[in-house]
This record gives structure tokens, sequence and C-alpha cells, in this order.
């Protein structure tokens, strides 16, 4: 007997992941069009321009840890998931990058200065716009998927 869609999504939201690995979900994983446009491309351009970044909701650090290239010399990642704040620290501290431990709450205060990122990345993470606003400095950017 076929399992109903409800009873299949309960299952998997028990399942245990860490970072950007889904492999468990692959039977369910949706398709769609190439965009003409890559996320991690521009994010690559605009960190070569920044002098500090925050990459908020960074999952296990991967994709962070793909732009290692173009970063500049302060680099903090946030994380709320437990096992993923563990990998990305596991990643990323080695490599100088401060990773926080953040609540995964829309009225979250990220424990930054006002105006402390020139640049803040976030692919696909809930933000708090009051927050991005006070830690954005002047002339910044906020690039999100």
């Amino acid at each position: 007997m076929r399992e109903k869609p409800l009873e299949s999504w309960h299952r998997d939201e028990q399942s245990y992941f860490e970072g950007w690995d889904f492999s468990a979900f692959k039977e369910r994983f949706w398709w769609t069009e190439n965009q003409p446009w890559s996320y991690m491309d521009r994010a690559a351009q605009l960190m070569r321009q920044a002098h500090a970044v925050v990459d908020l909701d960074t999952g296990g650090g991967e994709r962070l840890l793909e732009l290692r290239p173009h970063w500049p010399a302060k680099v903090y990642a946030t994380e709320s998931y437990p096992p993923n704040f563990k990998l990305a620290t596991r990643i990323l501290a080695s490599l100088g990058v401060t990773v926080v431990d953040v609540a995964s709450d829309e009225r979250i205060v990220l424990p930054f200065a006002d105006g402390e990122f020139d640049l803040i990345l976030n692919r696909t993470g809930g933000i708090n716009s009051a927050e991005i606003g006070r830690i954005l400095a002047s002339g910044g950017t906020f690039y999100s998927q």
C-alpha cells in the first residue's frame, strides 16, 4: 500500500540531516527550470568588494566554504539548527570564521553591532528585517535568494 503524503511528510520531518545533505529526501525533490542567474556567482562578486560579511542560516557552512577564495577579512556565520551549527563550526572555525548559534525566530536579535557588516548573505533562511537594517552598514548590501 502506498504511503499517504501527510504520513510521509511527518516521517521526513523526523529524519536526521545535517548541512545541505538532503539525500534522505531524494525521492521527494522537486525540479525547477534553471535560472538565468547564479546566487553563488553574485555572492562571490559582492564578497570581493566587502570588508565584513555574515552568512545568515549558513546550514553546515558548505556554501560559504565554496566562496572562500572571495572572503573578506571579517567573516561570520549564524546557524540555528543544532546539527548544522556543529557541522558549520567544525568546517569553518578553523578557517577563522566565527559561527554564532542563534534561535530560529523572525524576532531574533542578532548578536552584532549596529552597522557591523557591509554584506549580509541569506540564501534560504528566515529574516528579521529590522535586525538586517540594524547590522547592515550604510551603503551595504543585503543579498538573499
